[in-house]
């Protein structure tokens, strides 16, 4: 995802900061100093607030009460390795291109928003040079990531290679949607429904059309789950493995 403005020479009280304009977190701090980032429970929605000391990533309520909290790293590593952008239909916090091996903030940051009670989702691609990159998105939603198509297309025209995407289930349930229960003895647990069927929807059948896209052929999929910490791989075509 590209962080330059091409505009920002026509506003220079705009900060390096990577927030596109029309995001509404803008107005709370225009010198880039944003210390503390905020993730409500029941929406999702993200704040940043100016404080002294570290980094900080807050799950609050309605209220204002923190309910959890880590430390992302020393001050202002937030604003200078992530672009978060309000797009339609919800919000993107693209993380800065890493070499493979090298720690993933994205995933840490993910699953902590995950705890929310909303639906996000984390999709990691390589980039033509060969680094990796990862988004964490959410429509604020608690059983559709509507984000991801769009950020998809995105990727595939810069020409960029899917490598995984994880999103999350709030209500607790392992199993992607568009595969049969978990039942032992049961020939079809946690098998995709037959395509084409009225059942053959949602996460299956949306890793099938993914992996049809230029680039994301060898896309792995999983359903991470909150509650639990457990994770689950699918690919729409085989059985689901539920993470033991």
């Amino acid at each position: 995802m590209s962080t330059t403005d091409p505009l920002a020479d026509q506003r220079d009280w705009l900060s390096p900061y990577n927030y596109v304009q029309n995001n509404p977190l803008l107005r709370v701090d225009p010198d880039g100093r944003l210390d503390v980032i905020d993730i409500e429970k029941g929406t999702g929605k993200m704040s940043v607030t100016e404080a002294k000391g570290d980094d900080v990533v807050r799950l609050i309520d309605v209220t204002g009460k923190v309910h959890d909290s880590y430390t992302y790293g020393t001050n202002g590593s937030f604003k200078s390795e992530t672009t978060v952008e309000e797009v339609d239909h919800g919000t993107n916090v693209t993380f800065a291109q890493r070499d493979a091996g090298s720690p993933d903030k994205a995933e840490k940051f993910y699953k902590f928003a995950a705890q929310s009670g909303v639906e996000y989702a984390k999709l990691d691609v390589k980039s033509p040079s060969g680094r990796i990159e990862s988004t964490v998105t959410t429509s604020h939603g608690q059983r559709i990531v509507k984000t991801i198509t769009q950020l998809v297309a995105d990727y595939t025209k810069k020409g960029f290679e899917g490598i995984k995407l994880s999103h999350s289930h709030p209500s607790g349930n392992s199993i992607p949607s568009g595969h049969y229960g978990e039942e032992t003895g049961n020939p079809y647990s946690l098998m995709p429904v037959p395509k084409n069927s009225v059942h053959d929807r949602g996460d299956s059948k949306s890793a099938r059309e993914m992996r049809r896209r230029p680039g994301f052929g060898n896309t792995k999929f999983e359903v991470y789950n909150p509650r639990s910490g457990k994770v689950t791989s699918y690919d729409g075509v085989h059985r689901a493995i539920i993470e033991k």
